[in-house]
């Protein structure tokens, strides 16, 4: 296995983000890295506006995803300048950061509903085959 200095958790604020959280924890713990927190809020398409308010919305999901990001942040003892929380394409951002941090691991849970699917969506390929680190895919296990 290689040696990890900097991992990148990819939350996607489910209930389950804890399971996939603890095992970035431990391998941060292993390897002495440094463990940062990222969280992408799928921006909201164009077209939307017209209808939705689309700058209300996007701000109240913002809003709702740091209050949950702070909560899971508290209990691994994340602090708040190793929190990432931005707006976009949830593959492109997730790769951008990871590029920008100069992460050697990404850690990002995934099972049917939530994880992988819920954070990445169809772009999960994408960041798997993009990454110019190793990705770890934690499956959840939720029966």
């Amino acid at each position: 296995m290689s040696q990890y200095n900097h991992i990148l958790f990819c939350a996607d604020l489910s209930e389950h983000s804890l399971i996939s959280a603890h095992r970035a924890l431990d391998l941060a713990a292993k390897f002495g890295a440094k463990l940062t927190m990222m969280h992408v809020v799928e921006s909201l398409p164009a077209y939307a506006s017209g209808y939705l308010g689309v700058a209300d919305v996007e701000r109240e999901l913002v809003d709702t995803a740091k209050e949950e990001m702070k909560k899971i942040a508290a209990k691994l003892n994340i602090p708040a300048d190793r929190q990432v929380l931005v707006i976009g394409n949830p593959a492109m951002e997730v790769f951008s950061k990871a590029e920008e941090l100069g992460v050697d691991l990404i850690v990002v849970g995934s099972h049917e509903k939530h994880g992988l699917g819920r954070l990445l969506g169809s772009n999960a390929g994408g960041i798997l085959h993009k990454a110019h680190c190793d990705v770890l895919t934690v499956k959840i296990q939720t029966e």
